[in-house]
């Protein structure tokens, strides 16, 4: 219960209380506040019941895990900080100390008995017979650093508040006629006149003063910062320039000594024996017998297969395969077999299988001749590597020992690739992206923490291509001046001022429409409006907001709702033209079970709105006290 009372009162308890909270936790993230309070001090108090720095930091580390848990690898320092649950979870403890006190003063205090059993009922401390096992429940004592008389109160202590919150949610009642109520007002229709504001509407002429150009220009200084740039050469070593420059390197693969790489290798070519099979499967001993009864009398494999009580008539061949191909049952026998020999039936997981041996490959090794093709490709790949890896390494001996990397590719017989000033996503200062980059994840990383005028590590990039960068200049991020982005700052400011003349327009708009008698004269100056029937599922539609999807819905007919803007820079409004109200058969069962939903959301939403109130009823009752000074001051270290 007192999970269901933390899932639900998510703003209980004192206003005041929480209000103070949030300002104290907002200044810092989740990881400041685990470090703050120590773990000795009192951080609040709800009547003689004490909160501890420990019991608060311990149960704010378990929300903060979980919250990690559900936002994976979006869980940043500063996303989490967003969250702001130290106000929460400390709320969450102060609403159990008022409950615990609360049961307390009444006398809920379960028996023995009844505590006892509630712990034999745990699932974590049941065998795997579903028995009661002490000695997981000593488990659980130990590795949780609790004593049994400390849990064994705690447990009663829960039962308690259970018994409280199930005495105060029992006065929960629906309504007879509420749940169908509220899923008619959910599932209902409406028709609407959609209206289309167009962006031409406003007018795109205009041209800033040089105040108005300054002034824009300054308030969105971002844009115009032009990015780092850097100029970059870069050489790649392939496998086709490795052949080039190594010598008689075809004539030195022809000389290979194939025998060598053969035995080498020899157990590579080695086939065991293989047999082709054929099984019968069946769901009972009986069936398999009876089957081998047949197929001894004479009748033929394939006769059995269609006549008898067989689960695979239709597959009955396996083909030629190895002896692990096979069920551990059946390996031995079969590979025992002689040809045409059928086998006593072998039980296994499938059921009782009748194998056949059709056919008897023995044990063999490849030649070399037809396996040649396998070891000359390999040989000629491990040629590959040894040349792009010596020539690699040739490079990075004529750069260590001063040569520049133009020079070192010059003498090498290389080619040196030198582009246009890039940014770190690999885009050029027009804004497209440079095509003539390596396919590799590393290189623009690389190309960004090499220094100017140097060059990088040789790198082993991907499908066996090696490259070595050399960044020959770098363009610092900077603000471009006023004067060189004078152009594009005139297009987004009237951009800007076109949006702006909109909105003004758009807001007219909708007061005239808000005004029956002007409806149809503001109308006159829009396209005719588009008829639709809408739900209240606002992820249906497109090109209507969900704000005014809510909007459509919580107004009455004959309302129009305001203007809204939408992506392709039109505004568009809505008359809300006729309710349509979703009739169901209250016999079909599939109603009834929807019904039965809504009746337990109701039901529940009742019972939170109960335990809200009850819970500011025990504030005031109990008013508690927070330590705003073990919360906000940092430790010194």
């Amino acid at each position: 219960m007192i999970k269901k009372f933390r899932a639900h009162a998510r703003n209980l308890g004192s206003k005041i209380l929480m209000g103070l909270l949030i300002l104290t936790f907002g200044i810092w993230g989740i990881e400041d506040m685990l470090l703050k309070s120590n773990s000795n001090v009192t951080v609040a108090a709800v009547g003689d019941m004490k909160i501890s720095g420990a019991e608060y930091q311990q149960a704010l580390s378990r929300e903060t895990d979980k919250l990690r848990q559900m936002l994976g690898k979006e869980a940043t320092p500063d996303i989490l900080k967003s969250f702001n649950i130290g106000p929460q979870v400390l709320q969450q403890l102060v609403d159990e100390r008022l409950l615990m006190l609360e049961s307390r003063k009444l006398g809920l205090r379960p028996s023995d008995e009844d505590v006892a059993n509630n712990i034999r009922k745990n699932p974590g401390f049941l065998d795997d017979k579903g028995k009661f096992s002490k000695k997981n429940f000593e488990y659980f004592l130990q590795t949780n650093h609790i004593s049994e008389k400390a849990f064994i109160e705690k447990i009663r202590s829960d039962m308690a508040v259970s018994l409280l919150i199930n005495s105060v949610t029992s006065l929960a009642n629906v309504p007879k006629n509420a749940p169908a109520t509220l899923l008619s007002a959910r599932e209902e229709l409406r028709n609407i006149d959609l209206y289309t504001i167009p962006s031409s509407m406003a007018s795109s002429q205009a041209i800033p003063t040089s105040e108005q150009l300054k002034n824009y220009y300054d308030a969105n200084i971002a844009i115009f910062t032009a990015p780092e740039y850097r100029t970059i050469s870069y050489v790649l070593i392939t496998a086709d320039d490795a052949k080039k420059l190594a010598k008689d390197s075809k004539s030195n693969l022809a000389n290979q000594d194939m025998e060598t790489a053969y035995h080498e290798r020899i157990e590579e070519f080695k086939k065991p024996e293989r047999r082709k099979v054929e099984q019968l499967l069946f769901a009972t001993e009986e069936g398999a017998r009876k089957a081998l009864e047949d197929i001894k009398s004479g009748k033929t494999f394939e006769q059995v297969a269609k006549e008898s009580s067989v689960l695979n008539p239709k597959s009955i061949s396996l083909g030629l395969i190895e002896k692990s191909s096979l069920i551990s049952e059946a390996a031995d026998k079969v590979f025992s077999q002689e040809i045409s020999m059928v086998g006593e039936p072998v039980k296994s997981s499938f059921g009782w299988h009748i194998f056949r041996v059709k056919e008897i490959i023995p044990p063999m090794t490849l030649p070399l001749e037809e396996v040649r093709p396998i070891l000359e490709k390999d040989l000629q790949q491990q040629n590959d590597e040894r040349a792009i890896t010596e020539l690699s390494n040739h490079l990075e001996d004529l750069v260590a020992g001063g040569s520049t990397l133009s020079e070192a590719v010059n003498e090498l017989g290389l080619k040196m690739f030198t582009i246009q000033p890039i940014d770190k996503t690999g885009k050029l200062a027009n804004g497209t992206v440079e095509k003539n980059l390596p396919q590799d994840d590393k290189f623009l990383d690389i190309a960004f923490k090499t220094e100017e005028k140097t060059e990088s590590p040789l790198i082993n990039g991907k499908s066996g291509i090696n490259y070595m960068i050399r960044v020959e200049n770098v363009t610092a991020e900077h603000v471009m001046p006023l004067d060189q982005v004078k152009a594009k700052a005139t297009t987004l400011w009237a951009a800007q001022e076109k949006k702006q003349q909109l909105s003004k327009i758009a807001q007219a708009i909708s007061a005239d429409f808000a005004n029956p008698a002007k409806r149809q004269i503001a109308g006159k100056n829009l396209e005719a409006p588009v008829s639709l029937t809408v739900s209240q599922k606002a992820e249906d539609y497109k090109n209507i907001p969900p704000a005014m999807i809510r909007e459509i819905f919580s107004h009455p007919v004959g309302d129009a709702t305001a203007a809204y803007p939408q992506d392709n820079d039109n505004y568009v409004l809505a008359v809300i033209k006729q309710a349509m109200p979703v009739f169901h058969d209250a016999k079909d069962p599939k109603y009834t079970g929807i019904i039965s939903s809504t009746t337990r959301e109701y039901k529940t939403a009742v019972e939170n709105e109960i335990i809200e109130q009850y819970l500011r009823s025990l504030a005031k009752k109990y008013p508690p006290s927070v330590n705003m000074q073990a919360l906000q001051l940092k430790s010194d270290e």
